[in-house]
């Protein structure tokens, strides 16, 4: 006869808890990750212009703040990224700075100190 030990609620909820821990920790552990990763790529980067080719809110699971995407060209290469809105006054077409990293120019930030300008074609 096969005998099974039987779970109880109890022992199932310590067994939940403990498998959230871990999953909970090895999530924080890959976020600092990648932020320090970004962080030392971005190191040695250079500047280049991207035109702003959507402006949004995220929608479904992706539930956010306002987000802007932008177009940039990477040794005639384009590359095409999404960032956190931070100015309300963007249209769609203007330009960004936008400062890349030289080791991954998929690492890239938006400069929005700088504001909109004018995209100047090359």
């Amino acid at each position: 006869m096969n005998k099974r030990k039987k779970v109880t609620p109890a022992k199932s909820g310590k067994v939940y808890n403990r498998i959230m821990a871990v999953v909970i920790s090895v999530l924080i552990i890959l976020c600092v990750h990648s932020s320090f990763n970004k962080k030392q790529k971005m190191l040695n980067y250079s500047i280049t212009q991207g035109k702003v080719i959507w402006l949004g809110t995220p929608s479904g699971i992706r539930v956010g703040p306002k987000q802007v995407e932008c177009r940039y060209y990477v040794n005639g290469k384009p590359h095409q990224q999404t960032f956190e809105r931070k100015l309300d006054q963007l249209k769609l077409g203007d330009c960004l700075e936008i400062k890349y990293s030289q080791i991954d120019p998929d690492a890239s930030e938006v400069n929005y100190e700088k504001g909109p300008f004018t995209c100047q074609t090359k």
